[in-house]
């Protein structure tokens, strides 16, 4: 058998894994964007381990195999947290959007806290608690009023939190009916994030409010602090 001949191990367009006599290469082509890279980056995994299994085999040295095992301990930090939830109002979009920018309306729904921010894109904006600390904050970078409002989300009570650094934050209105669909996304580029965790058990207590505050005047509950702690226990 001719072990000089190079055995391509992947259709990969991006690069190919070759083998000769020395040593087992990638070859990757720089040219191409990283994201795509990102994309391709679970199937360079799978073939490295392939790599790693040949290299074994053919005796590659154990530092190349080192330097192939790398894409398991990568592809592993790769992905993202998110959660979603929606909520029917009836209301139009613009007495929606107008109770959800409203400090008062704020105050009540979400324990005393009040958004601050002029409402730009670009705009810092935060939210500050009733004895004056800053909970969140993050910068405004997408609004069409009415419509769609984006932000970069940062927690700033919770050191946990804040150290995953910043998220993204979605809330989106579209009529049905004589209802409004309001959602909101919040994502954040890290696996099992903390974060999105505890605010899946926060943002349906806060919508909740807000829909019955537009639809009866009322709240739905009033959220405290062991109102809090036993929404994120139960999830």
């Amino acid at each position: 058998m001719n072990t000089s001949a190079k055995a391509p191990l992947s259709d990969n367009p991006m690069g190919q894994v070759t083998m000769n006599d020395n040593a087992l290469q990638i070859v990757f082509h720089r040219h191409f964007s990283a994201s795509v890279e990102k994309v391709w980056a679970r199937r360079y995994f799978l073939t490295g381990l392939l790599a790693v299994g040949v290299g074994a085999h053919a005796g590659v040295p154990q530092a190349k195999i080192a330097s192939l095992s790398k894409f398991k301990s990568e592809d592993r930090t790769m992905g993202s947290s998110a959660f979603t939830y929606v909520s029917y109002i009836r209301a139009t979009p613009e007495t929606v959007w107008a109770a959800f920018l409203d400090p008062k309306m704020q105050s009540r729904a979400w324990m005393g806290h009040t958004l601050e921010s002029d409402w730009r894109v670009g705009s810092a904006w935060r939210m500050v608690s009733m004895d004056g600390r800053i909970a969140n904050s993050g910068e405004v970078l997408e609004i069409d009023s009415q419509r769609r409002m984006v932000l970069s989300y940062r927690s700033d009570h919770v050191p946990a939190w804040r150290s995953e650094g910043y998220s993204r934050t979605v809330f989106e209105l579209e009529p049905v009916g004589d209802a409004t669909k309001f959602t909101v996304t919040h994502t954040i580029d890290r696996l099992d994030s903390k974060l999105i965790a505890a605010a899946s058990a926060s943002w349906p207590l806060v919508f909740s409010n807000i829909k019955s505050l537009i639809e009866t005047g009322d709240v739905a509950l009033t959220i405290t602090a062991s109102v809090l702690t036993q929404a994120r226990s139960a999830k």
